[in-house]
Order: structure tokens, then C-alpha cells, then sequence
């Protein structure tokens, strides 16, 4: 069976909404990986890591998988002609891979090895966006789908593009889900809060 391939610049909402919303096993992966790591860290009992070498020797992995998955990106960004093995390879697994690294950095993290990601990440500064989380997953789409339905000629990537593309989508979702958390989600958890 001959499957047709979608080009970026050809991609019409109809297909994008079909190929990435509606089947949710396209991204499963990530997603198991992450409920795996949050049963593993609300059940364990002792540290993942119990010496330093092994931390070291797991950031050293997990730096060269993150920065293999972007190398690789550019590597193999254009559509080959015919059926190409490392192509398959990537678009399966680089999505997994990520996941696996970013599950790591939170593990070391949990177990006192993170350092200054640790750090980092442990900043207040984090707090507020944390509220908006949900609501930015539950609305994000909307603007994609809703920018991309409009488009009346074919979107061309370019890194310039898809920048101003990715800051204009982030800043209408954070305000609509600033929001959407304002007077949807909190008052819910409020009363919910008072009635029990």
C-alpha cells in the first residue's frame, strides 16, 4: 500500500489535524515514558543512582542523545526521493530518545546529581508558568489549528518563520491560558476545595 507524503509547505489543516491530533498514537512514546517515570518516582524507595560515576556517565549519554537528536535534524531535514532506513530510524525514535533524556535530567535531578540544572530549574520563576501548564496543553492546538486553517497559500519553512511562528503561538497561548486558568480552572479548584 503506497502512503502518501506530506511536505511541510503542503500541509493543509485538514491533513494536519488528521496526522497529529486525531491519532494519538503517533506520540505515545513520550507519553509512556513520562507515566513510567512518574509511577517510578511516586513508588521508589532508594535512589536511582548511588555513585557519582554513574551520574557523570548518565549525563554524558544523556547530553550526546539530545545532542545527536538536534544534529540529525539538520542532517536529515530534506524528504529523500525513495524509502531511506536512517530517515525511518529518526522519525521513530528521536521523539522516544528525547523523552528518555529529558527523563534522566529529572532523575538525577530527584536524586541530588543535577547540579546546576537543578538549580536552574528550581528557580520561583517557574511557579506561575507551572499554573498555566494545563491550559496551555488544553489550548495550544487551537491557535495552531486555527492559523493554519486560515493560511490561503502553502506555509515554505524557514527558521525565521517558524520562529515568529512559535513566539506569536506561545504568547496567544500563554495569555488565553493566563485566562482560561483565571476564570475556569481556579474557581473550579476553589469550590472544590471548599466542598470537601
Amino acid at each position: 500500500m503506497h502512503l502518501p507524503v506530506f511536505q511541510p509547505s503542503t500541509l493543509t489543516s485538514e491533513y494536519y489535524v488528521l496526522y497529529y491530533y486525531v491519532k494519538p498514537y503517533t506520540r505515545y512514546g513520550p507519553y509512556l515514558i513520562g507515566i513510567l517515570a512518574g509511577i517510578y518516582l511516586t513508588t521508589k524507595k532508594d535512589p536511582l543512582l548511588k555513585h557519582k560515576w554513574q551520574a557523570a556517565l548518565g549525563w554524558i549519554l544523556c547530553m550526546s542523545v539530545m545532542a545527536a537528536v538536534i544534529g540529525l535534524s539538520y542532517v536529515l531535514k530534506e524528504t529523500p526521493a525513495s524509502p531511506s532506513v536512517p530517515h525511518a530510524l529518526y522519525q521513530g525514535l528521536h521523539r522516544p530518545l528525547w523523552a528518555l533524556a529529558v527523563t534522566w535530567i529529572i532523575l538525577t535531578c530527584e536524586d541530588g546529581y543535577g547540579g546546576l540544572i537543578k538549580s536552574l530549574l528550581s528557580l520561583g520563576f517557574w511557579v506561575p508558568l507551572s499554573n498555566l501548564s494545563f491550559a496551555c496543553y488544553l489550548t495550544h492546538p487551537i491557535f495552531i489549528i486555527l492559523y493554519i486553517g486560515l493560511q490561503e497559500t502553502p506555509i515554505h519553512y524557514t527558521d525565521i518563520n517558524f520562529m515568529y511562528l512559535f513566539f506569536g503561538h506561545l504568547v496567544l497561548t500563554l495569555v488565553f491560558s493566563y485566562v482560561f486558568t483565571l476564570l475556569v480552572e481556579k474557581p473550579y479548584l476553589l469550590l472544590k476545595w471548599r466542598g470537601t
